[in-house]
């Protein structure tokens, strides 16, 4: 059976109006979440989860909304954006986090167990809120 002009739009509206909610209760999961024990807030390798939200597209090449984990090792992070986009961001001492591929940038910060950062190119932006987990 032939699907409808409005069955095909509800099966493309629902999926991005649950993303939005996921991410929406994820990020308040990350806000309402206890701090970390001092030792452990002071940790900045280890493996941190969360969302990245896709704030700006001119590209159908952007990312979307998802969710993931992100390592950090020898006080580096080293992201793969795109295929063609990595970034080798160090974790400065006061938390801050840059880093330039081409011209995409990356800029951000670490505190408490939470790595936030945004990813910026010409036609792409993201948000990303991850909190540290092991």
């Amino acid at each position: 059976m032939p699907k409808t002009p409005l069955a095909v739009l509800l099966a493309l509206a629902l999926p991005l109006g649950l993303a939005g909610c996921n991410d929406a209760l994820l990020n308040f999961a990350n806000g309402r979440a206890p701090e970390l024990p001092t030792p452990e807030s002071d940790k900045v390798d280890g493996n941190y989860k969360g969302a990245a939200s896709l704030v700006a597209a001119q590209s159908p090449a952007c990312p979307g909304n998802s969710f993931g984990k992100i390592e950090i090792g020898d006080r580096t992070l080293y992201f793969a954006y795109l295929p063609n986009t990595m970034f080798i961001a160090p974790i400065q001492p006061d938390g801050s986090v840059y880093a330039v591929s081409g011209p995409a940038v990356l800029d951000g910060r670490l505190a408490n167990g939470r790595l936030a950062f945004t990813v910026r190119t010409p036609v792409c932006e993201s948000h990303y809120n991850m909190r540290y987990v092991l």
